[in-house]
């Protein structure tokens, strides 16, 4: 698990490229964890029984859903410092944003995992 947060942590790293410091580290290693929260909450919506379990479904997670995960911390990336616009235009973009949260969109291939009572 920890080689491929590493990676994620790489990833976005070369994602934001040029306007990178060694600053956002932290920042960015939260927009991660809260990425692989989101799609551990969609695979497993209800509450874990253990620690263990929970840190079982974010193995499963990262494995199974690492584009995903790398996604949604690019999406709160590219948001990072406008958070709450809701519209705004220069030079020819317009950005508009409804909400802080990810969009659905992003978690419709997450796969809950059914548990038989």
């Amino acid at each position: 698990m920890d080689e491929l947060l590493a990676k994620l942590l790489t990833d976005m790293i070369a994602y934001a490229d040029v306007d990178y410091t060694a600053e956002q580290n932290p920042v960015i290693e939260n927009m991660i964890s809260d990425a692989v929260e989101e799609v551990c909450n969609e695979m497993h919506p209800w509450a874990y029984t253990s620690e263990a379990e929970h840190d079982a479904i974010k193995g499963r997670a990262l494995n199974q859903y690492y584009t995903t995960i790398r996604r949604i911390a690019m999406y709160h990336y590219d948001k990072w410092g406008i958070e709450g616009t809701t519209n705004y235009s220069e030079s020819g973009r317009q950005v508009t944003y409804a909400s802080g949260t990810t969009p659905p969109q992003y978690l419709r291939n997450v796969v809950p995992i059914a548990r038989v009572v």
